[in-house]
């Protein structure tokens, strides 16, 4: 490997001694050599103060303009009233005394209102409520009669159309009229509340006075329509 440092010696003694040369006599001047030289022009900023300096007047600069902010800690306190945290208080209970504990919470919560404060047709005559007891009724009727019909060879019986025809004109007039209620009315009121829910589809008959005025015909018309198919026919 060449020694780089005796080149470099070379040209700092030659400068030194072209220098020392320049200086006129009687005059005391420093030889500053190049390294040194350039060292400390490294180490000043353009205002010719050294950069460790100007580091120390940033920071005190920086310090006074954070203690000139205004500080956030009272608004808080005021906004909050002034709370002190709390220190929270855990105590390990057993299975048992846990559930006495919410026995006694549930028993002083509120009772959920019955429907004993509603108004009558909002309960007993609602219709989303009846659409469903007739539809359940007429196919609970459907299943009970196919079902009969199905197992009729095996246990004898005769469920034939014209069995049944002649055995129900055998009936009083009351009751052949109440059986053909008991399936004609359901079926009236789930067809016409069917056409009224499809008059909802459209987004139509919301407003509370058509709500009522809707349940009033709703019933009219299901309790004649049931009538006729039950005596009319």
């Amino acid at each position: 490997m060449r020694n780089w440092r005796a080149p470099i010696g070379a040209l700092d003694r030659g400068n030194r001694a072209a220098r020392q040369a320049a200086i006129p006599d009687g005059q005391a001047a420093a030889v500053i050599p190049p390294t040194l030289a350039l060292a400390r022009r490294q180490d000043k900023t353009p205002t010719g103060l050294p950069k460790s300096t100007m580091i120390a007047q940033r920071v005190g600069i920086a310090a006074l303009r954070r203690g000139a902010r205004p500080s956030l800690v009272p608004f808080i306190k005021a906004a909050t009233g002034g709370m002190q945290a709390r220190p929270v208080a855990t105590a390990k209970i057993s299975q048992d005394d846990g559930h006495q504990i919410l026995v006694k919470q549930r028993l002083q919560r509120p009772v959920s209102p019955n429907l004993g404060i509603y108004k009558i047709e909002q309960t007993w005559l609602g219709h989303s409520a009846w659409t469903r007891i007739t539809g359940c009724t007429l196919s609970a009727a459907a299943y009970v009669y196919f079902g009969a019909y199905l197992v009729a060879p095996l246990a004898g019986w005769h469920l034939e159309t014209a069995s049944l025809a002649s055995a129900f004109a055998t009936l009083p007039f009351a009751v052949k009229g109440g059986v053909k209620f008991f399936l004609g009315f359901p079926f009236a009121y789930h067809f016409i509340n069917g056409l009224r829910h499809l008059w909802f589809d459209l987004g139509k008959g919301f407003a509370k006075p058509s709500i009522k005025r809707g349940e009033m015909a709703l019933w009219t018309s299901s309790i004649l329509s049931g009538l006729y198919l039950a005596f009319g026919l």
